[in-house]
């Protein structure tokens, strides 16, 4: 375009963002509608799922029948509508004028309004917290416009509209395919605890992924430059990359859900070398116990550790493998947590031993808390609460809308390992609905 960038940035945003601002506005007063309609949420969510599936088909379908000439002519109209402003004035070189900035928001609000970007956002405005969407979209928009006018011309060089709208359309018919009716087949329903439709929670889930991945790979850098230094200075307790990793657990969850944490009088001292332990729930709660203000080593399957830039940075911090099917490999992991908390280095248990698979947390392995007797230190006890309902175990294609809190327990002083572990469970178990605590005899079948 003949105008500036920035001109065309701002422009471009502004017209973005009133366009949010009106679709947000539309979707809460569909929001606003008596109680009557929503007694037909299910029939919704079919409608919501199945019109989300033709959108994804059609783009698609767009992708398969366009050829390099449509392309070219777009360009063509487009640039002949600049010449056309040019011409009469209304645009004038490089002039960053009101009145160019006028004819930019113009342009773009005309041609964006009622696309399905705009129909998906008042879908979102119905169904999640209106600021937190319009928010959310507005960042999006003016993150996609800055790459455009920043970058348009080198990625349009190497990415094709065509496999652009192939991606977008393969999306959204994946989201609409991942529509799951309740069924009622789990001991805990998530499903049943909110009003939401699953294939905006699988699109949710999408965005939090892609957004996670987009923080992770600027932040990697960082966390290479100061790996030199965490190895000479802080081998065992790394505080450098923690901090970074606190940094992209924050930036990644503040877009889909709060974090409160209660409790925090009860942490030790940043310098205390503590067992944590917590009860283990989603994929969720590594990133959610990453708001606590301390840092902390936690163990993982060997495998996480090969996944790129999310499992190499767990390498750079120091997190401990494991493979649990090898009574070496948790023998050599218990004796690192050993070594770690000697070097004033806190370790994170899940003491369940992996990710509940009904809903419900269950008995505790004795590792963390013989761990936490043999060194001598305090166990600190955590509830995590909604994780759960937010992305449900085995459902990782899904994130729903809600919060999260973070309890704090009292601290356990070093006894035997049996006692620590009652105390803990009792206290994890106190701040959890009772029909998420499996009763003790199910501990026997275990």
């Amino acid at each position: 375009m003949r105008v500036g960038k920035w001109v065309s940035f701002i422009g471009s945003t502004a017209a973005l963002a009133a366009m949010t601002v009106i679709s947000v506005g539309i979707g809460y007063a569909v929001k606003r509608v008596p109680t009557v309609v929503e007694s037909t949420e299910v029939i919704g969510q079919w409608v919501g799922a199945a019109l989300l599936l033709y959108f994804g088909l059609r783009t698609l379908k767009d992708a398969w029948d366009k050829t390099e000439e449509a392309a070219d002519d777009e360009l063509a109209d487009a640039e002949e509508e600049v010449e056309s402003a040019e011409r009469s004035g209304r645009i004038h070189g490089q002039q960053a004028s009101a009145k160019a900035l006028l004819e930019v928001a113009s342009l773009i609000f005309v041609a964006e309004w009622g696309d399905r970007s705009m129909l998906a956002t008042i879908a979102l405005g119905a169904a999640q917290n209106p600021l937190g969407v319009a928010g959310g979209a507005v960042a999006a928009h003016a993150l996609a416009t800055l790459v455009a006018v920043t970058g348009g011309a080198m990625l349009s060089r190497r990415i094709s509209e065509k496999m652009c709208s192939a991606a977008a359309g393969g999306a959204a018919a994946w989201a609409a395919a991942a529509f799951d009716a309740p069924d009622g087949s789990s001991a805990v329903d998530y499903t049943k605890r909110h009003r939401f439709p699953a294939f905006l929670a699988a699109i949710r889930a999408v965005l939090f992924y892609t957004t996670t991945l987009i923080f992770a790979m600027p932040l990697f850098v960082l966390m290479l430059l100061a790996y030199p230094y965490c190895l000479q200075f802080d081998k065992y307790r790394r505080r450098a990359e923690h901090v970074i990793n606190t940094i992209w657990a924050k930036l990644t969850t503040m877009f889909y859900y709060p974090v409160e944490i209660k409790g925090l009088e009860n942490l030790p001292g940043p310098e205390q070398a503590a067992v944590y332990v917590a009860n283990h729930a989603s994929f969720l709660d590594i990133y959610t116990l990453f708001h606590l203000q301390r840092d902390f080593k936690f163990i993982s399957k060997t495998s996480n550790f090969m996944i790129p830039i999310i499992g190499w940075s767990m390498f750079l911090t120091g997190h401990v493998m494991i493979n649990r099917v090898d009574r070496r490999s948790q023998l050599e992991c218990l004796k690192q947590c050993g070594e770690l908390l000697k070097q004033g280095a806190s370790v994170l248990f899940f003491p369940e031993g992996t990710r509940t698979k009904d809903g419900r947390m269950h008995s505790f392995k004795k590792g963390a808390f013989s761990v936490a007797a043999k060194a001598k230190v305090p166990v600190v006890p955590i509830t995590l609460v909604g994780t759960g309902d937010l992305m449900p175990n085995a459902k990782e294609y899904l994130l729903y809308p809600g919060k999260v809190q973070v309890i704090i327990h009292p601290l356990i002083q070093p006894t035997n390992a049996d006692s620590m572990s009652a105390a803990a469970h009792a206290a994890i178990a106190s701040s959890l609905p009772p029909e998420l605590v499996a009763p003790p005899e199910d501990a026997a079948k275990e």
